[in-house]
């Protein structure tokens, strides 16, 4: 799980590059986004990931799994007796920001900034190009040095989801009908179409002062930590009315109840065809009892022709060979088939877990293996599961 500050902020970069595409049709992504993702989490920088056929060890982060932080420069020189160490600053430091060393024996130190100094004098802060000193817990000269955590930034992060009101309200229209003779009502509508109308009591004769239009659109504009504001309202109000203002308040809270109610209704949803899945259940809960007297098999996932031997003298049963590797590389198939039939293994050709747009070729693929002699395909979803079943593949 990650922490709601790293949500916070991707979910932010994120909304504003698609605004951007969405408005424009052109993303250009800012540096200081990019920075906000860099400090929340990151592996060494960007990727395109599995988004443009990079998987398996091409998309991981072997040097350091965790989170890296932003460089921000390397240790110029250690004082033991004030224990001390300077650094040239290639970013922005702060009090209370969290840093990491990263030493040569990979035994990093990690601590927040608790003391900052600028010419022997301490500072709540340190900018890009100074030279400052901070706590030595460890290291060496020239040991590079990481900020893992901008405690500033997470602060302001802090504040888009611990705040009481919404960071983005949906508007809605609004009539106000206060009528002699007639029940008042009130009708909310928003841009999907969703209408409700809820009824007060009906009016009387005003004995002193009447009600008037704008004390009735400022009470009924009162929707507190709703997610909603009122964008445009309009009140039809005959001269002469009193209405207690604990009925114009009922009239809102229900309406924005239902509303709300009515907006989190699932509309126009289309009925899934479930055939092929009941097909593949049927086909699961009638197949032959296991053997209890058979005795358990082990399967290995390999993704390299090169690992069949070592599998099979692991002691494996069978040999599952492809997976994520399948997408975008050249698999070689027949040397891997033919080294588990040399040492007496079952080959089954798997595929990728996630498929995006290349199911054609992701298929085409695993069809090129069991051309080569694999036993069967192994399916990692349900799209392969169908497309073996549909195909007669074991």
């Amino acid at each position: 799980m990650k922490r709601p500050e790293y949500v916070a902020a991707v979910i932010s970069v994120y909304r504003r590059a698609i605004d951007d595409y969405y408005n424009s049709g052109n993303v250009k992504i800012s540096d200081k986004d990019k920075k906000i993702l860099l400090e929340s989490f990151n592996r060494g920088g960007f990727t395109t990931a599995y988004l443009f056929g990079r998987g398996g060890k091409e998309m991981m982060s072997f040097e350091r799994p965790k989170n890296w932080g932003i460089f921000i420069g390397r240790i110029n020189k250690i004082n033991k007796a004030k224990k001390e160490f300077d650094i040239k600053l290639e970013e922005g430091l702060c009090i209370n920001d969290g840093i990491e060393i990263w030493t040569k024996n990979m035994e990093n130190i990690g601590f927040k900034v608790d003391k900052l100094l600028l010419n022997g004098k301490k500072v709540e802060r340190g900018n890009r190009g100074d030279t400052v000193s901070l706590e030595y817990r460890g290291g060496n000269v020239n040991d590079r040095v990481y900020k893992t955590s901008d405690y500033n930034l997470l602060k302001s992060l802090e504040k888009t989801y611990k705040s009481t009101l919404p960071v983005k309200k949906i508007p809605l229209k609004c009539n106000i009908i206060i009528r002699r003779n007639e029940n008042s009502t009130i009708i909310l509508s928003d841009a999907d179409k969703n209408t409700v109308k809820v009824s007060g009591r009906m009016p009387e004769s005003a004995i002193n002062k009447p009600l008037d239009s704008e004390k009735v659109k400022k009470q009924i504009c009162k929707l507190g930590g709703t997610p909603f504001f009122i964008s445009s309202i309009n009140v039809m109000l005959d001269d002469g009315l009193s209405l207690p203002l604990s009925s114009l308040n009922m009239m809102r809270r229900e309406s924005i109840e239902r509303i709300t109610k009515c907006r989190m209704d699932v509309k126009d949803r289309t009925p899934a065809d479930f055939n092929y899945l009941c097909h593949i259940k049927e086909a699961m809960l009638h197949r032959d009892p296991p053997d209890k007297d058979k005795k358990c098999r082990i399967s290995v996932y390999i993704k390299d022709s090169a690992l069949v031997d070592c599998a099979a003298d692991a002691g494996c049963d069978i040999i599952i060979f492809g997976g994520d590797k399948l997408r975008g590389h050249d698999m070689d198939y027949k040397t891997a088939i033919k080294k588990s039939r040399m040492r007496g293994k079952q080959i089954f050709i798997s595929s990728p877990r996630i498929i995006k747009g290349e199911f054609e070729s992701i298929t085409s693929e695993l069809l090129s293996g069991m051309e080569d002699g694999a036993d069967g395909i192994y399916a990692d979803n349900m799209g392969i599961l169908k497309f073996s079943i549909d195909n007669s593949i074991p």
